[in-house]
C-alpha cells in the first residue's frame, strides 16, 4: 500500500528556499529596461556561472501516480520550463548533497501541482530530490536548462522504503 500524501498548489511560499526557486512572468525585482516599447530583466534565471550548460526537452507519459524512486543532482542546478500538459511532481529537500549516503526522507515529501499560472519555470536547487512528473494529460513536457554531462556524471537514484502516492 502507498503512503497518501497531498497535493499542492506551486507558490513561491510553498516552492521558493525549500527546493530551489519558482521564476515568475512578472520578476518582483526592478527591470533594467522599462519605457514605451519594452520592459526588460536582465538574468531572471542566473545558474552556476563555471560551469557549461544546454536545453533538453523531457516529455514525461501518463502513468500511475505511485513514486517509488527519487533522484538528486549534486554537482548543479536545473532550470525547468513547462511547455504542454499538467502534471503533478515529487520534491524532498536536501540535506547535504555532498553526503554520499543521503536518502529521501519520505515524511518530507511534498508533491505540487504543475500549471503555467504566471510562471514561466521552476529551478531546481543542486541536492533537492525529485523525480520526473507525472502527467494528468496523455503527456506533459518541459525544456531543461541543465549542465553540460548532468545525465551521465550527476544522477543518484534511491528507492523508497514504500510507495508515495497522491488524490488528485
Amino acid at each position: 500500500m502507498a503512503k497518501m500524501i497531498e497535493l499542492q498548489k506551486l507558490t513561491p511560499k510553498a516552492y521558493d528556499g525549500k527546493f530551489g526557486r519558482i521564476v515568475m512572468n512578472r520578476p518582483q525585482d526592478e527591470p533594467l529596461a522599462d519605457n514605451e516599447n519594452l520592459v526588460y530583466w536582465s538574468k531572471v534565471v542566473d545558474l552556476e556561472k563555471e560551469m557549461d550548460h544546454y536545453v533538453s526537452l523531457l516529455i514525461e507519459k501518463k502513468r500511475p501516480i505511485e513514486l517509488v524512486t527519487m533522484e538528486r543532482h549534486v554537482k548543479s542546478q536545473e532550470y525547468f520550463i513547462p511547455t504542454e500538459g499538467e502534471c503533478v511532481m515529487f520534491f524532498a529537500p536536501g540535506k547535504n548533497p555532498d553526503d554520499p549516503d543521503e536518502h529521501p526522507d519520505p515524511n518530507e515529501i511534498v508533491c505540487f501541482m504543475m500549471q503555467c499560472d504566471g510562471m514561466l519555470g521552476y529551478v531546481i536547487d543542486r541536492g533537492t530530490w525529485h523525480y520526473p512528473a507525472f502527467p494528468l494529460t496523455e503527456t506533459a513536457g518541459q525544456m531543461i536548462i541543465m549542465r553540460h554531462n548532468l545525465e551521465h556524471d550527476d544522477v543518484e537514484l534511491r528507492n523508497l522504503p514504500e510507495p508515495v502516492t497522491v488524490n488528485v
